[in-house]
């Protein structure tokens, strides 16, 4: 980065002579840092290793304190998980994929913890190959690589979904009187729309999906992951906790976990909540 000059000498050479002039211009161009803003586009995980892909290609990471790195591992919890206390031991740029900043941790981790990173630029110095410093980044949520076994007709991310695809399950008043429900544009997690969902205190909903639901084929004896991506605007103070399930059928664990938003659940972006389901028969299930 900096002013730079540039200095032209022409030359020229004849069977008695030889001729050369000079041209210089002072400060001729200035090359300073992008401000394109560098997103995370996701972490992936794998048993000792967290890999941050950024939007764009990174220096060499080698020389950045691990302890700018903040990392949250946690057994999954619907209330309040315990930290584990798992930290970052090394930091490298792969340099094969150069947009990829490679973490190694402390301690394995698995596919059923949760994971959130915070970088602190104060204590760090990663920086873009177009010379942008990383700002600060805070619980940013990784994931390991999993195979999603719903079918693919379904529509999960609401993008070719009507309203009216969804009905009303019918609890009856005085719960679903005020519930209200609409796909919006306003955030979106991936595409464009969203199910927008608003409701205030003591009321509550079933939703029914109508035509493609979700399908999926369960193994006796597997564990699944059923998750979700939420978006909160505000969790309210009622004494009673929200909460947002989806259940199997025809094998149904009325107990299953689902997303709880207490007075600690992040709002204004998206967060994924997920749990565990095991089905004792297996064979062809539906999630609703």
């Amino acid at each position: 980065m900096g002013k730079y000059d540039v200095t032209y000498v022409p030359t020229r050479t004849t069977l008695n002579e030889n001729y050369a002039d000079t041209i210089s211009y002072t400060e001729l161009f200035e090359v300073g840092p992008s401000s394109k803003p560098l997103l995370i586009n996701e972490i992936v995980l794998s048993e000792n290793e967290a890999r941050i892909v950024f939007s764009r290609a990174m220096e060499d990471a080698s020389g950045c304190d691990p302890e700018a790195f903040d990392i949250f591992v946690a057994q999954p919890s619907t209330i309040e998980p315990m930290d584990l206390g798992i930290h970052v031991t090394e930091v490298a740029t792969d340099p094969l994929v150069p947009n990829e900043v490679v973490l190694t941790l402390s301690a394995p981790i698995y596919s059923s913890d949760d994971f959130t990173l915070s970088y602190d630029a104060s204590k760090g110095n990663l920086v873009t190959l177009d010379f942008m410093e990383a700002p600060d980044y805070d619980n940013v949520q990784g994931f390991f690589e999993l195979d999603n076994v719903i079918n693919t007709l379904f529509d999960g991310s609401f993008e070719s979904t009507a309203i009216g695809d969804w009905t009303a399950g019918n609890w009856g008043a005085p719960w679903d009187d005020g519930v209200l429900w609409e796909l919006s544009n306003t955030h979106a997690k991936s595409g464009s729309t969203s199910l927008k969902i608003e409701m205030g205190a003591g009321e509550g909903s079933i939703l029914n999906r109508n035509g493609n639901i979700a399908l999926f084929t369960a193994e006796a004896g597997k564990t699944y992951e059923i998750g979700m991506w939420s978006y909160v605007e505000s969790v309210g103070d009622g004494v009673n906790l929200s909460d947002l399930r989806f259940y199997t059928f025809p094998e149904t664990d009325w107990g299953a976990g689902g997303s709880v938003y207490s007075s600690t659940f992040p709002t204004g972006k998206w967060v994924y909540r997920r749990w565990n389901q095991s089905f004792g028969s297996g064979g062809e299930q539906t999630i609703n």
